[in-house]
């Protein structure tokens, strides 16, 4: 016989768990995201609910997987950059017409930037609450990121290499005459500007422009600047030199202005100055047969007035530098 405390006692019945559940749920969202991306990465956002994906990645930061979400977003971007547009500037730079491989380059830069914008208003939360507070990079700047460490540094600065050394040559072309177009190289540049360092480097702070292609810029242009000086000088002529020397700087500082960066200019300006002027001109002046004293004597105005132009540009140099 069951005693009285055996027939009080019921079953308890427990409610399963929800950790289960949610973790399906997590991974359920996650998937759905991640596919949203790669639609968005290959130009499908039409058909995507960009509210039903804001939503699933705030429930997952709200959830506290904030960190496998940011993770997943990158490695998902990665990919698609490494798969998909890499290959194709790759392929690309069999092409007899080099111009092809920078429109290329370009247009595959605009759409990674659309994409990225898409894709960082998904996961605004995620910026807004996880990345800020950790100090990382906002989702938008792991986009570019990838794309500097995937597209332009991978497979040991392949295409970054060539990038620069073709708008160098570029440039360089358009120095000796012939016409380029303007506006790929501007964007191109721009690109480069775009890319910062990471954190974690030796040059954090700056970016792909001022690491890797203002250098080569530099040298290609001192390069340059000794040639035509070299030229000129071979002619024993010093009116020569002075008018050529003149056109070119004019020359020059069109150049500075329709393609490169301001805080570039100042750079190569004084090189150009110290290479061109300050190196040749007290030589140039002391030629016998066409120098200052075979101006002065011709009371040639216009050329010593070039001259004065000439040295007032390293002269107010180095009296700026005594002044401070």
């Amino acid at each position: 016989m069951l005693s009285s405390s055996s027939s009080r006692r019921t079953t308890r019945i427990r409610a399963p768990k929800a950790h289960s559940n949610n973790k399906q749920q997590i991974e359920q969202s996650w998937s759905e995201i991640q596919t949203a991306i790669v639609e968005i990465q290959n130009k499908n956002a039409s058909v995507l609910s960009f509210e039903k994906l804001y939503r699933m990645a705030y429930n997952i930061v709200l959830k506290k997987h904030s960190d496998m979400l940011y993770n997943g977003v990158r490695t998902t971007i990665e990919d698609f950059l490494s798969a998909d547009v890499k290959p194709k500037l790759v392929s690309m730079l069999s092409d007899p017409d080099e111009k092809n491989y920078l429109k290329l380059l370009n247009q595959l830069w605009d759409d990674h930037l659309i994409s990225m914008k898409m894709i960082s208003d998904v996961l605004m939360y995620l910026d807004r609450v996880y990345c800020r507070e950790h100090h990382l990079p906002l989702i938008y700047d792991v986009g570019l990121n990838a794309f500097r460490d995937k597209i332009i540094k991978d497979d040991n600065n392949r295409l970054g290499q060539r990038t620069t050394n073709l708008i160098i040559d570029y440039l360089n072309k358009n120095r000796y005459g012939e016409i380029v177009d303007k506006y790929i190289i501007k964007a191109i540049i721009s690109m480069l500007e775009s890319l910062s360092e990471d954190a974690s480097d030796s040059h954090f702070g700056e970016n792909y422009y001022l690491r890797s292609f203002e250098p080569l810029l530099m040298q290609s242009s001192h390069q340059y600047y000794l040639e035509k000086a070299a030229e000129l000088l071979s002619n024993q002529s010093g009116t020569m030199y002075v008018l050529n020397v003149k056109q070119l700087i004019a020359d020059e500082e069109t150049r500075f202005q329709l393609f490169l960066p301001d805080f570039t200019a100042p750079k190569l300006t004084d090189l150009m100055d110290n290479d061109l002027i300050t190196a040749n001109l007290e030589s140039v002046l002391k030629l016998e047969t066409d120098g200052l004293s075979s101006w002065v004597c011709e009371s040639n105005i216009e050329l010593i007035s070039d001259v004065f132009k000439l040295v007032s540009r390293v002269d107010s140099k180095k009296g700026g530098g005594q002044e401070a």
